[in-house]
């Protein structure tokens, strides 16, 4: 299976980008998380938007995305 361009990694961010700020904030995740049938813990919730947050800001932005898939 083949990674995904960046078109489509840009297409999935701005899908969980809900309010369209440029950021996924832990709600948007969370929400996305759930839509895809997903179940995790709190602290699995944490440990997974931690790592995505690479700058500690509390917001993922599109760079720390793609970090994500490489």
């Amino acid at each position: 299976m083949s990674s995904p361009s960046q078109d489509q990694l840009k297409e999935m961010f701005e899908a969980i980008d809900t309010d369209r700020n440029g950021l996924i904030d832990r709600l948007e995740m969370k929400q996305a998380i759930a839509k895809r049938g997903a179940s995790l813990s709190d602290a699995e919730f944490e440990k997974l938007f931690s790592a995505a947050d690479a700058n500690g800001d509390g917001q993922v932005n599109f760079e720390e995305f793609l970090q994500i898939y490489q």
